[in-house]
């Protein structure tokens, strides 16, 4: 996190004491401010109600073999992710504030990748964008239609209707565990490669 970014700015105040108006009460693996938990491991300090979980500490070993480490990081040891490749306040410098989408123009190449998932959690991403001679810029990104849990299969025909409708790239690309969970097939099918 950087400075004048919401969390960040707050979180300092808290840890600082500055507001004596301000309740700051923080659980995680890295800073916690009740000292019964100061001492303790970090997924205990991050989890105080650890113990009343059925299978207390094992399900964070399960969870730590399952996730990523910034996904396990973040969701049980409540810490900023870490590695990641940009940071946020870098990445909203370069949105353009209001602008939803920038119209495709005749004869520009785009590219387009998804990020599929299984529906049952998380969203099922669409970028396309071209290049401005050393800039990437991103045209367009949706989601698709409704909340999850959602069918993938409807996602993938919701996105090739919107490639078609966006200068029609021709090329897509996805994460290997799309790859793996078939959906690059359901693209294929869709007539985008």
């Amino acid at each position: 996190m950087r400075r004048g970014v919401s969390l960040h700015d707050l979180t300092a105040i808290g840890r600082a004491g500055r507001d004596p108006r301000m309740l700051f009460s923080w659980y995680s693996g890295d800073y916690c401010t009740d000292a019964a938990f100061a001492d303790l491991p970090p997924e205990r300090r991050a989890n105080p109600s650890m113990p009343s979980w059925p299978d207390g500490a094992g399900y964070i070993e399960q969870q730590r073999a399952r996730l990523t480490f910034g996904r396990f990081r973040r969701l049980h040891l409540t810490g900023a992710p870490q590695g990641a490749a940009f940071d946020q306040c870098s990445v909203l410098a370069c949105v353009v504030t209001g602008r939803r989408s920038i119209p495709p123009e005749r004869g520009r190449r785009y590219w387009a990748y998804v990020d599929m998932s299984g529906g049952s959690s998380d969203d099922a991403v669409l970028s396309i964008g071209h290049a401005d001679g050393r800039v990437a810029v991103i045209d367009l990104v949706a989601k698709q239609i409704g909340e999850p849990p959602f069918d993938p299969h409807a996602a993938v025909r919701h996105f090739a209707g919107v490639l078609g409708q966006t200068a029609s790239p021709r090329s897509m690309a996805t994460p290997m565990p799309a790859r793996r969970s078939g959906a690059t097939s359901r693209v294929s099918g869709s007539g985008i490669r």
